[in-house]
């Protein structure tokens, strides 16, 4: 089949096809050719199909088609010799027959532990994105603890200001309370010192009243005294 027809067969662009039928001739692969309008063009076989499937999803896992054929050859499952199933290209040699069975089966091993491979490889990529995940998680979760422990020492730090001012809220609060203590003791101490002034003074005037009233009552003695006196007298010049 053509070109055309191989890439539909195989779901991949004729330019895809090309591609992959100029990486495997120049590693010395060699793919049937046939005569299309005077021109020589590639005849492509039913076994061709698999190689290309292969081959195309190994450039798509790599994105690279010299990668992916790397990988093939590393793989060792990379022929550079197509079997036919054309009898008549078989020799008649049972020896050689046999070789060729050989052959296929060898192929067909291979494919199978590079199925096998692939399937491994595919875990290994799984496991690779799992962990890759995993270690955003835990990025994540260091992020948000770092974040968290911030928060707790900033509300911490807040918590020992806010106890700081408050202590100096009390201190000045007990100042300011001792301060009205002492001067309403002082103005007691001032009241009972006026309240003692003006007892003394009241004491005093008392004094000063009874001295006063005692000179009055002296000086009415003295007056009645004088008084006798006189009439005393008056009667004595009477009598002589």
């Amino acid at each position: 089949m053509l070109t055309k027809e191989f890439a539909q067969r195989v779901e991949l662009s004729e330019k895809q096809v090309r591609k992959i039928v100029q990486h495997l001739e120049e590693r010395g692969y060699h793919l049937s050719k046939t005569e299309y309008r005077g021109r020589e063009a590639t005849d492509f076989k039913e076994d061709d199909i698999e190689l290309f499937t292969d081959i195309a999803n190994k450039v798509k896992q790599t994105n690279s088609y010299d990668l992916a054929f790397e990988e093939l050859e590393k793989e060792k499952d990379f022929l550079q010799v197509i079997v036919k199933d054309e009898d008549s290209q078989l020799p008649t040699d049972q020896n050689v027959a046999q070789l060729v069975e050989d052959l296929r089966s060898e192929i067909q091993k291979m494919r199978e532990e590079r199925q096998m491979l692939g399937q491994m490889i595919n875990q290994v990529h799984q496991q690779q994105q799992e962990l890759k995940e995993l270690q955003t998680d835990i990025t994540t979760k260091l992020d948000s603890n770092a974040q968290s422990l911030k928060s707790i020492q900033n509300s911490q730090e807040a918590i020992q200001s806010a106890q700081e001012q408050q202590s100096k809220d009390i201190a000045k609060a007990n100042e300011l309370k001792d301060s009205e203590l002492r001067s309403h003791f002082d103005s007691m101490s001032n009241s009972a010192s006026i309240s003692q002034s003006n007892v003394a003074s009241q004491s005093t005037t008392a004094s000063l009243s009874q001295s006063e009233s005692a000179n009055d009552s002296m000086s009415s003695s003295l007056s009645e005294s004088n008084s006798i006196t006189s009439e005393s007298n008056t009667n004595s010049n009477s009598e002589i």
